[in-house]
C-alpha cells in the first residue's frame, strides 16, 4: 500500500470486541504451481528410492488443496476509538493482541490504511497506547508460513529439475 493511504485515527478506545478467525485465501495460480513443482520433486525422490529398492513414505501428513487453499486463519480484533469530535470509528487489528495491550478508555493514536476488500473498516498496522506506553504492531500469519517450509523446499527442488529437464530435452534436439 501507498504511504499517501496510511491515515491515523486518535482518541479513546470505547470498545472492543471478541477476536475471531478470517481466513486470508491463497490463489489458486500461486498454489497449482507450488504444488506441481512440489510435485515433480517428490516423484524425482520416489523413483531415486525405487531405483535403490528403498521402501518409500505414506505421505500420510500431506494436506489437501482445499486445506492449502483456505489460507492461515488471521486472528482479527475489532476495536472502536471515540475521537476527539466526538465520531466513533472501528479499527481492526490483525494478529494476536494481548488482552492487556488495549483496555476499554485507554487513549491510542493508531495508524491505518483501508483494507482490499470493500465494506472492511481500515485496518490498523500499529497502534500507539498513550495510557500504558506500548505499542502493539501485530503480525498476522502469511500466506507462506501456512503453506510450509517443507512444501517450498520441494517447490524450489522441482522447478530446478524442470529446468534440467527441459534443458537436457532441448540439448538432445541440437
Amino acid at each position: 500500500m501507498d504511504k499517501s493511504q496510511q491515515q491515523s485515527v486518535a482518541g479513546e478506545i470505547v470498545e472492543i470486541d471478541e477476536t475471531y478467525t478470517r481466513d486470508a485465501p491463497v490463489g489458486v495460480p500461486v498454489l497449482a504451481g507450488i504444488l506441481t513443482a512440489a510435485g515433480l520433486a517428490r516423484a524425482a525422490g520416489l523413483v531415486l528410492l525405487l531405483a535403490l529398492r528403498r521402501a518409500g513414505g505414506t505421505g500420510g501428513g500431506r494436506r489437501t488443496f482445499k486445506q492449502l487453499r483456505k489460507g492461515p486463519e488471521v486472528p482479527v480484533t475489532s476495536v472502536w476509538v471515540r475521537e476527539p469530535d466526538g465520531a466513533v470509528v472501528e479499527v481492526e487489528v490483525h494478529g494476536y493482541v494481548c488482552d492487556q495491550a488495549l483496555l476499554v478508555s485507554d487513549r491510542v493514536s493508531a495508524q491505518v490504511e483501508p483494507q482490499k476488500r470493500a465494506g472492511l473498516p481500515p485496518r490498523a498496522r500499529r497502534i500507539d497506547n498513550h495510557t500504558s506506553g506500548r505499542t502493539v504492531a501485530p503480525y498476522p500469519p502469511t500466506r507462506l508460513t501456512h503453506l510450509g517450509t517443507g512444501l517450498l523446499l520441494q517447490a524450489v527442488l522441482g522447478a530446478v529439475l524442470a529446468v534440467l529437464l527441459v534443458a537436457c530435452v532441448l540439448g538432445a534436439f541440437r
